[in-house]
């Protein structure tokens, strides 16, 4: 930051806060924004900007802290990784949960493989067990399956 005079970082702080409230945007995207590196947006939101103007401060921590990744302490995040795992078990596929949830496929990803073994080890498990016997029945399926000109033998490999 040392090619900024106190001016200028005073000016930038105050368009990067603006930027932030105004679009309720992560430090993240206030850096490509900004074309600067998220290091520096956090060092200017943090240490400089209550010095400049406490109001603008909270009301940008306020928005930064709203923009956390939610982690299995919060109970909605709870009962949505406990919601797909049952779904899971009722037989619904990760690509009907995502569509039923309105979720994307990298949130029903990372709730089973990441949220739900800390949350239930045993329902984890469990859950674990019914995509290994779904991939395996997948694999039978496609075992039956032919490619131009050439058959599968019972084990699935090609003959010629």
């Amino acid at each position: 930051m040392a090619k900024f005079t106190l001016d200028e970082r005073i000016e930038i702080t105050k368009a990067i806060a603006d930027y932030i409230i105004d679009n309720s945007s992560s430090t993240r995207k206030a850096a490509e924004h900004f074309k600067i590196s998220n290091a520096t947006v956090s060092t200017l939101m943090n240490e400089l900007l209550p010095k400049i103007d406490q109001e603008k401060y909270f009301n940008v921590q306020s928005i930064l802290n709203g923009n956390k990744p939610k982690t299995i302490a919060d109970e909605e995040i709870k009962q949505r990784v406990e919601k797909v795992a049952e779904l899971i078990k009722e037989g619904f596929t990760v690509e009907e949960i995502t569509n039923s949830m309105g979720v994307t496929i990298n949130v029903i990803n990372e709730d089973l493989q990441t949220r739900l073994p800390r949350i239930s080890e045993s329902l984890y498990n469990e859950v674990k067990a019914i995509q290994l016997q779904n991939s395996r029945n997948n694999l039978h399926l496609g075992s039956n399956m032919s490619v131009e000109g050439q058959q599968r033998d019972e084990n699935g490999k090609f003959t010629k």
